[in-house]
This record gives structure tokens, C-alpha cells and sequence, in this order.
């Protein structure tokens, strides 16, 4: 697994709605030394992709990530989007 692959399975588990993990999950989830699971993580919450509870020291998905989800949405038409699909259901609307 590269080295992007594996940022994305990370970010992936923590988001799995599985609530927040130790490193020890995170790092059994996805295949990895502790060391490395660690590495990537503080790298991410650097960015503040995830952020790390003080008090549990567990994981969990930072305001970063959705900052770039709104970013996104702000810039679909989703109108557009969906009319394809609303067409199909109930005939044409225009």
C-alpha cells in the first residue's frame, strides 16, 4: 500500500462511524505498524484532519475534512444533477 493509499484508509476507518479509535485499532484496521499508523496520524492532525481527545487519546474526524465537503457542495448544481434520476420516477418535469 503507497503512501496516499494509506492516508485514505485511514481517514476512511476513522470515518466509518465506528466513532472515535486508539491507535492500536487504527493500526490493526488497516494493516499497519503502530509506529507507522502513528506517524501518519499526527501528520493528519496537523492538517487537522482528525482530531485527538485530549483525555482518551482516541481519533476521530476533524472540521478540516468538513470544510472541504462544503466546499465542494457549494460549487454542485444539484438540480442539474438530480433531474436525470427525478425523470426516471416520475416522467419530465422540467
Amino acid at each position: 500500500m503507497r503512501g496516499t493509499e494509506r492516508v485514505v484508509a485511514r481517514v476512511n476507518y476513522t470515518a466509518s462511524g465506528e466513532g472515535p479509535s486508539s491507535i492500536t485499532e487504527i493500526s490493526k484496521k488497516v494493516g499497519l505498524s503502530k509506529s507507522s499508523a502513528y506517524r501518519a496520524l499526527s501528520s493528519l492532525k496537523n492538517a487537522k484532519w482528525v482530531i485527538q481527545d485530549s483525555d482518551t487519546k482516541k481519533y476521530s474526524l476533524g472540521s478540516t475534512l468538513l470544510e472541504l465537503g462544503l466546499s465542494v457542495t457549494s460549487r454542485l448544481d444539484l438540480r442539474s444533477a438530480s433531474l436525470p434520476f427525478l425523470n426516471k420516477l416520475g416522467g419530465s418535469i422540467a
